[in-house]
């Protein structure tokens, strides 16, 4: 079985892609280890959004940064 060679500018999208997802893995990790200490130094409306966030918004977060970072590593990989 003979492989097709891959275009180079799905190569370079698909490493554009893991650098997203990999920023998007930082930013949930900056946003649940926030301290009470740096919530109290912000505004009072990002005060009130940061402290009324639902679990259920950051499950969300973590599935769709982690599944990302995982689907575009895979697509780096090149595994059939």
């Amino acid at each position: 079985m003979s492989k097709t060679k891959v275009p180079s500018w799905f190569k370079i999208t698909v490493i554009l892609a893991v650098l997203w997802n990999l920023a998007g893995i930082f930013s949930f990790f900056l946003q649940i280890t926030l301290t009470q200490e740096y919530i109290s130094g912000l505004p009072a409306a990002e005060q009130a959004l940061l402290n009324h966030t639902p679990l259920w918004t950051n499950i969300a977060f973590a599935l769709v940064v982690y599944g990302g970072a995982i689907g575009s590593i895979g697509l780096l990989i090149q595994k059939a």
